[in-house]
């Protein structure tokens, strides 16, 4: 891959050849961070002015983005990238390649992880999501205040989220839920009402052989749910909880079955009966704790879903 070029998974940063453009106030980090949010994209003249002033524009606004588009266009050139901003008939487009934009590798990484996962290869698949996730040296154009910047940076920290959710989902798939219990609490603390956090948190402390804690977790969760907003958690969370309550074996971790000794499996020669058989229940148990997972995730998408709506 070449270098990166333009950062926005953090404070505005944009270099070459190890060259840094150093941004000067508000107006045009703001510029910068919208043109880099829509990148590729063209930007309109009202779209900047409302990111900019946030809906209390001067009567020269307009000019005032023009002469800060030429101050941003002159810092570029200096450190040689030049002819990046476009000037557009509706208002203007910052073009980068793909890969030189933190946000797009990270999108690129993401969705490859994600087909990966689908392959079955989930070792591959968070090795791809951990460096997409490392990309990222705090919020989305950090130290901004405009709206507009904020709500775009607000989808791609969604992005972010979904990504850590399913990186830790494949470690728990992988069997790994011994070294990732710290990392769960942490996210689960920070994030206290993302109920799918919540959920792995309790399954990893389970499968550790901690079902006291796992359950602590749930009660925790449901006294701080019902305290601040006045809910019981989704359905998810609590199917789960009764799981663990009756100490499911299905919850329990079984290695995951890769696709490649599961297409050299041949069928049974006369006699071997017995080694179908237990490859049968093998598949059996291995159907039934995915299914449970399957469900309880289901769950938890659906009253997460609910909850957004009944918020808006």
């Amino acid at each position: 891959m070449g270098e990166i070029n333009f950062r926005i998974l953090g404070p505005v940063r944009i270099g070459s050849a190890g060259r840094q453009l150093r941004p000067g106030g508000q107006r045009q980090q703001t510029l910068l961070a919208l043109l880099l949010l829509e990148a590729n994209r063209t930007v309109g003249m009202s779209a900047i002015i409302d990111a900019v002033w946030d809906e209390r524009p001067p009567a020269s606004a307009t000019a005032q983005v023009r002469i800060c588009v030429s101050s941003v266009r002159r810092a570029l050139d200096e450190i040689g990238l030049p002819d990046v901003i476009e000037t557009r008939p509706a208002g203007y487009q910052l073009n980068v390649a793909r890969d030189a934009l933190d946000l797009h590798r990270f999108q690129d990484m993401v969705a490859l992880g994600r087909a990966r996962a689908k392959e079955g290869r989930l070792e591959e698949a968070v090795a791809l999501l951990r460096e997409a996730l490392e990309l990222w040296h705090g919020p989305v154009a950090a130290g901004l205040e405009s709206t507009r910047v904020r709500n775009a940076a607000a989808l791609a920290e969604e992005a972010r989220l979904s990504a850590v959710e399913e990186c830790l989902d494949h470690e728990l798939a992988l069997g790994r839920h011994h070294t990732i219990v710290g990392e769960l609490r942490d996210h689960a603390a920070e994030h206290p009402f993302r109920e799918r956090f919540i959920a792995q948190l309790m399954l990893a402390l389970y499968r550790s052989g901690r079902q006291a804690d796992a359950l602590e977790v749930f009660r925790s969760a449901r006294a701080r749910f019902a305290g601040e907003l006045g809910l019981e958690p989704g359905e998810g969370l609590r199917s789960l909880e009764a799981a663990i309550l009756s100490g499911d074996s299905a919850l329990l971790h079984t290695p995951p079955m890769e696709r490649e000794r599961v297409s050299a499996v041949r069928p049974p020669v006369p006699g071997g009966a017995g080694t179908a058989a237990d490859r049968l229940d093998q598949l059996e148990r291995e159907n039934s704790r995915l299914r449970a997972e399957r469900d309880i995730f289901k769950q938890l998408a659906a009253s997460w879903l609910r909850y957004l709506t009944d918020i808006d």
